[in-house]
């Protein structure tokens, strides 16, 4: 007798096999954390130095516009020149400018900032202060 299995018995095997591995990639792939206030936070920082960096590595001026309408952040050296765009981690995000004045926040070629001051970012009524700085641009924020 002939030891072993048939083609379609192994082809059987291997269909259930790939159905029972497939199964949690179907059901976890909905499941998306939201990231906490202070993951946003955080990440806004980051996307203010990267801003800075773009700007020293390219050696052109550019501008981080941050639109609450759209719920994007975009990284731009003109109006028309569009180097990225980062969408809101979370929808509950909304800016508002104090000293900074528009919804942009500008950097010379240099990394230095074009102006400086203080912008709101409110989350799940969690509010956070960010500052950007003069001369080394440096960016910093505070809790509330």
């Amino acid at each position: 007798m002939n030891k072993g299995f048939t083609l379609v018995e192994t082809l059987m095997v291997l269909v259930i096999m790939t159905i029972l591995l497939l199964i949690p990639s179907i059901l976890f792939k909905s499941f998306n954390p939201t990231p906490s206030a202070d993951e946003v936070a955080s990440h806004f920082k980051e996307v203010i130095l990267l801003t800075q960096h773009v700007a020293m590595t390219h050696g052109h001026h550019n501008h981080l516009f941050i639109d609450n309408r759209t719920k994007k952040f975009m990284i731009r050296f003109s109006f028309y020149d569009l180097y990225l765009e980062i969408p809101f981690p979370r929808e509950d995000m909304a800016f508002s400018f104090g000293s900074l004045g528009n919804q942009s926040i500008g950097f010379t070629r240099t990394g230095n900032p074009r102006n400086s001051g203080t912008l709101r970012l409110l989350i799940d009524n969690q509010v956070y202060y960010f500052t950007v700085h003069l001369g080394k641009g440096r960016v910093s924020y505070e809790k509330y």
